[in-house]
């Protein structure tokens, strides 16, 4: 764990290119792949950035979902 004086948040990185920034910086969560690139990433702002995203077994009816439930309308993403 280490200290960025810059901008006063701790951040952990985890051997399996894994890292998580508390306090005020703008990055909370990244993943690196194995070259050290990211692949993904959470800022405080809660935008979420990766280079792919599947979206796996989706619902395809809007039954039962709460609000923000993300289902498959016959390809079509749609949110409830």
């Amino acid at each position: 764990m280490s200290l960025d004086y810059m901008t006063t948040s701790i951040r952990h990185c985890f051997s399996i290119g894994m890292c998580v920034t508390l306090a005020n910086s703008k990055v909370l969560f990244r993943l690196l792949d194995n070259t050290g690139s990211e692949v993904f990433k959470v800022t405080a702002e809660g935008r979420v950035t990766t280079n792919r995203l599947n979206l796996a077994d989706l619902p395809t009816s809007a039954a039962g979902l709460a609000a923000g439930d993300v289902w498959n309308d016959g390809g079509t993403l749609k949110i409830k």
